[in-house]
This record gives structure tokens, C-alpha cells and sequence, in this order.
């Protein structure tokens, strides 16, 4: 049961891996200028970027976990392990830089 969902999960994050290589480093980018711009965007932008980005950390590096665990008891699971994180990689490093970026009411 487990494997199949970690499947179901790899699988629907490799047919939008692009949109996740671009938008969350993109949210990162405008959580910076939100942060140390002169003129910020809109706060419930931003802290719908940054909410967002923490939702995706928690979810997939959670699973992520799970799977690494889940590998000390089946070697075999160490392939679907390393295929989440060459497709959630980029935007995992992305929101992990974003949780220090949280936005602040002006």
C-alpha cells in the first residue's frame, strides 16, 4: 500500500517537474524582493508564497523521510527515494530558503 502511494506521488511529481523547477525558486525570488525590496508586493501574495512553499516542504519532505525510513527495511525502495528527490530537489532547496523569508505586515 505504501509503495503504491510513494509511486502515485513520484509519479504525479515528474509530469509537473518543470512547473516545480520554475515556480517555487520563482516564490523564493519574490519572497526575497517582498523581504529586502523598497516597494514590497502585496502581503497576502507573499504570504500566500511563502504558505504555500511550507505546505510543499512539509508534504513532500515529510514523505521524503517516510521513504528514507522505509529503505533501511527494503534496499529496493532506495530507487523511488532518490527519483523524489532528483524531481522535488530544486523546489525542496527553494522552500527550504523560503522558511527563512517569512513575510512581514508593512
Amino acid at each position: 500500500m505504501f509503495t503504491s502511494l510513494f509511486f502515485i506521488v513520484v509519479g504525479a511529481l515528474d509530469i509537473v517537474r518543470y512547473a516545480l523547477w520554475i515556480g517555487f525558486p520563482l516564490a523564493t525570488v519574490i519572497l526575497l524582493y517582498a523581504r529586502f525590496g523598497k516597494s514590497p508586493p502585496d502581503y497576502a501574495l507573499s504570504n500566500f508564497l511563502w504558505r504555500m512553499s511550507m505546505g510543499f516542504l512539509a508534504i513532500i519532505g515529510g514523505l521524503l523521510l517516510v521513504g528514507v525510513v522505509a529503505t533501511g527495511s527494503d534496499i529496493y525502495f532506495a530507487y523511488l527515494v532518490f527519483q523524489m528527490l532528483f524531481v522535488a530537489g530544486p523546489a525542496l532547496i527553494a522552500c527550504l530558503v523560503s522558511a527563512f523569508l517569512r513575510p512581514r505586515k508593512a
